[in-house]
C-alpha cells in the first residue's frame, strides 16, 4: 500500500524539470482579442516606459467586453496586448490614460515586462499570464514562445493560450 502511494508522487526533480522555462508574471485583469486599430507606438528607453497610445477615433480603451475607466487607470489594471499586426507591440501593459472623446488611451509597459536580455522585467520565451476577467480570455493563461533575444519594439512576440478553465453546467437537482 505504501508503495502504491510513493509510486504516484511526483518527486522534486520532476517538478522543476516541468516548471523550469516558465517564467510567471503578474495576471492580467484583460487580454486583447483583436488588433488595437490604429496606435503609435514609443519604445521609451529601451522599452522602459514604453506607450502604446491610440492614433484613431478618440474613445475609452475598450478590451474584451469590458470599457475602461479611471478606476482602472488608478488601480494601475494590467493588460496582455497579445494581437497586434505589428507583434513587435505585443506584451504586458498596465492602463495609464482609459481614453475618452476628447483623449487618446494610454498603455505603458508593465515594469515586469519592459526590458530585453535579463533580469528583472526582462521578456524572455517562457514568460507566462494568468487573466482574471473578460468575456473571452477570462480565466486564460498564455506563455510568451518567442525564442532567442529579444530586443523591445523590435523582436515580434508571439503568445500561445497555456491553459483555460472549464466550466461545467449542471441541471436539477446538480446546479
Amino acid at each position: 500500500m505504501v508503495s502504491a502511494v510513493l509510486s504516484t508522487l511526483a518527486t522534486k526533480s520532476y517538478v522543476d524539470t516541468f516548471a523550469s522555462g516558465i517564467n510567471i508574471h503578474a495576471s492580467c485583469v484583460y487580454a486583447t482579442t483583436a488588433d488595437l486599430g490604429s496606435v503609435t507606438y514609443n519604445n521609451g528607453s529601451s522599452g522602459v516606459g514604453a506607450t502604446l497610445t491610440n492614433a484613431g477615433t478618440q474613445a475609452a480603451l475598450a478590451i474584451d467586453g469590458h470599457t475602461f475607466t479611471n478606476t482602472d487607470v488608478t488601480n494601475a489594471v494590467r493588460v496582455l496586448v497579445k494581437n497586434e499586426s505589428n507583434a513587435a507591440y505585443n506584451g504586458i501593459y498596465t492602463v495609464t490614460n482609459e481614453g475618452s472623446g476628447s483623449t487618446n488611451w494610454v498603455l505603458t509597459r508593465a515594469t515586469d515586462y519592459d526590458t530585453g536580455g535579463t533580469g528583472a522585467g526582462a521578456i524572455s520565451v517562457g514568460d507566462y499570464t494568468f487573466i482574471t476577467s473578460g468575456s473571452t480570455n477570462a480565466y486564460t493563461s498564455w506563455v510568451q514562445t518567442t525564442t532567442g533575444t529579444v530586443t523591445v519594439g523590435t523582436t515580434n512576440l508571439v503568445f500561445a493560450q497555456f491553459s483555460q478553465a472549464t466550466q461545467y453546467t449542471g441541471t436539477a437537482p446538480i446546479n
